[in-house]
């Protein structure tokens, strides 16, 4: 019996591992230059911070909680740069000084 649930541990463990993994590399490709129009918790979603951001023509929701303390830096106005294939971004303040966050 304590074989079968020591088993079942792993497989979920495997599962979630491969999970974060997948999210990690998607998170890694992705990449975008906008501004931050808005900085909120999600309360529906473990109240997960979360910056809008504006690019062109469109706004899109972007974790904020992925890049440690980014929110607590971030203002509204501020511009967000997320480089391809890499795990950070870096958040412009309107008096040119910068700061880089990396992926947690």
């Amino acid at each position: 019996m304590k074989t079968k649930i020591i088993l079942i541990l792993v497989i979920l463990l495997s599962f979630s591992c491969i999970r974060i993994d997948t999210a990690k590399k998607k998170m890694e490709k992705d990449s975008y230059h906008g501004s931050i129009t808005n900085i909120f918790r999600k309360t529906w979603n473990h109240d997960m911070w979360t910056f809008m951001v504006k690019i062109g023509d469109i706004e899109i929701e972007k974790c904020a909680e992925c890049w440690s303390h980014s929110w607590k830096y971030a203002s509204v106005g501020d511009s967000i740069i997320k480089p391809p294939d890499t795990l950070m971004i870096i958040i412009k303040k309107p008096d040119g000084s910068s700061k880089e966050f990396f992926y947690r």
